[in-house]
C-alpha cells in the first residue's frame, strides 16, 4: 500500500465549513442520516407525549392561578371588612365628642382606601394578566400545533439544512473527487509516497509564459517513487460543470513549474511530470499545455505502475522530507 502524507486539501477545507466538528469526509452523509432520524423521533414524539403534557401543564396552571386569584381575592375582602369595623367603632368614639378619635379614623381611611383602591386591583391584575398568558398560549397550542412543532424543532432543521447545504457544495464534490484519486492511488506498492496538499511559497518571483509573475502554488498531491516526481492536478467535474479562474491545465503546468524551481533552490535536480486527473468526464490534451499530461485516476495507476525506475532511493527520500515540511496544517 502506498504511504499517505498529510490530508486531501479539499477535504480539510470541506470539514472547516462544517459547524458539527466531522473528523473525516465520511462522516458528513451519517451526521445528516442521524439528524433526519433525530427528527422524525421528535416529531412523533412531539405529537403523542410532548404537546399533550406541555396542554395537561398549562391547564393546572391556569387552574393554580385561578385559584390563587380567589384566595387573593378573599384575603384582601378580609382586609377590608376588619377595617371597615375599625372605622365604624372609630366613628362611634367621635360622636361622644372625643376629637383625639380623628386622626386613628383618617388613617384608617387612608388604609382602607389603598387597599380598595390600588393594592387589591394591581395583585388581582397581575394575576389575571398571568391567566390571560397561560390561556393565549394553550389556545395557540390548540389551534396551530403544527407552528409550534416547527419551532420547537428548529434545532433539528438548521442542522438538516447546513449538513445539505455541505453536501450539495462544490467543496464537498472537490473532497470526493480528491478521496476517489487517494482510495485509487493507495493501491499502489509503498514504494510511492503521495503527498497531498502542498502549499510553496518561493523567495522570488519567477516568469510564467512572459504572461505573469508567479511566486506560490497549492498542489493537490505530489507523487514521489523510484518512478519519478509527478504533480497532480485532480478535478471532479461534471458534464456541465463551468469552472471560474484558472482553467485546471494552467493550474498544474503553474504547479509543476513553481516545484521545479523550489527543488532548485534547495538544490534538487528534479522535473516533475504534471498530470491532470478527472474522476468523471476526462479531459482532453490541451495543445496549448503541452507538458500536461490528462488521465483518470485508475490510468494513472497503471501509468505509474508500468513506468521505469528514473530516481535512486535516497533521491526519493530527500524529496519526501522536503515536501513534507510544506504539507498544509489538518
Amino acid at each position: 500500500m502506498a504511504i499517505i502524507h498529510g490530508r486531501s486539501g479539499s477535504e480539510t477545507t470541506l470539514l472547516r465549513k462544517c459547524n458539527f466538528n466531522p473528523i473525516n469526509f465520511n462522516e458528513i452523509k451519517p451526521y445528516l442520516e442521524k439528524k433526519e432520524k433525530e427528527l422524525k423521533q421528535f416529531k412523533d414524539s412531539f405529537y403523542t407525549h410532548i404537546l399533550p403534557k406541555r396542554k395537561k401543564k398549562l391547564y393546572e396552571k391556569i387552574e393554580n392561578l385561578s385559584i390563587k386569584k380567589s384566595d387573593t381575592e378573599a384575603g384582601w375582602d378580609k382586609k377590608i371588612g376588619e377595617l371597615k369595623i375599625k372605622v365604624s367603632n372609630t366613628k362611634e368614639k367621635l360622636s361622644i365628642k372625643k376629637a383625639y378619635h380623628l386622626f386613628p379614623l383618617l388613617f384608617y381611611w387612608s388604609k382602607l382606601a389603598n387597599i380598595k383602591y390600588r393594592l387589591m386591583p394591581k395583585e388581582l391584575l397581575d394575576i389575571q394578566s398571568e391567566i390571560n398568558t397561560e390561556v393565549y398560549y394553550l389556545d395557540y397550542l390548540k389551534n396551530y400545533p403544527d407552528i409550534v412543532f416547527k419551532d420547537d424543532s428548529k434545532v433539528f432543521y438548521n442542522s438538516i439544512s447546513h449538513a445539505n447545504s455541505i453536501i450539495r457544495s462544490a467543496d464537498y464534490k472537490g473532497a470526493y473527487g480528491e478521496l476517489k484519486f487517494l482510495e485509487e492511488m493507495t493501491k499502489l506498492s509503498d514504494e510511492f509516497h503521495i503527498i497531498s496538499d502542498v502549499n510553496i511559497n518561493l523567495y522570488e518571483y519567477i516568469r510564467y509564459k512572459n504572461t505573469r509573475n508567479l511566486k506560490s502554488a497549492q498542489m493537490d498531491f505530489v507523487i514521489v517513487s523510484t518512478k519519478g516526481v509527478f504533480v497532480i492536478e485532480v478535478k471532479n467535474w461534471g458534464k456541465n460543470y463551468k469552472h471560474r479562474g484558472f482553467s485546471p491545465y494552467e493550474q498544474v503546468d503553474r504547479a509543476g513549474l513553481i516545484l521545479y524551481r523550489h527543488f532548485k533552490d534547495v538544490g534538487i535536480n528534479r522535473k516533475a511530470t504534471k498530470f491532470l486527473i478527472s474522476i468523471q468526464q476526462p479531459f482532453k490534451y490541451n495543445n496549448n499545455y503541452k507538458s500536461v499530461l490528462v488521465n483518470t485516476h485508475y490510468g494513472l495507476k497503471q501509468y505509474l505502475e508500468k513506468r521505469q525506475n528514473k530516481i535512486p532511493l535516497e533521491e526519493v527520500d530527500r524529496i519526501v522530507r522536503n515536501l513534507q515540511k510544506y504539507l498544509s496544517p489538518l
